[in-house]
């Protein structure tokens, strides 16, 4: 912290510097605060927006009851016999 407030009273640094100091102050701030913000922000999004979709199939489909009634025609029954 020394540091910081020998810098700040320095007669050598004009205002331009000290801007630029608050500049880069704030694009470090949005960088370690923002980006994780908005990752987690569009992570929540797209899976809102994916378990809409699984419920919505879910509610789309229905569960139905099959029979074999024969083998398909022309087709060979599988022996375990690779030759045949």
């Amino acid at each position: 912290m020394r540091g910081v407030r020998r810098w700040r009273h320095n007669p050598l640094w004009r205002a331009t510097d000290r801007h630029e100091a608050w500049v880069t102050l704030g694009a470090l701030v949005l960088l370690t605060v923002g980006a994780p913000t908005v990752g987690w922000a569009a992570g929540a999004l797209a899976d809102a927006s994916l378990q809409r979709e699984v419920k919505a199939q879910h509610a789309e489909r229905r569960a139905t009851a099959a029979t074999v009634a024969g083998g398909a025609p022309g087709a060979r029954r599988f022996t375990g016999d690779p030759d045949v």
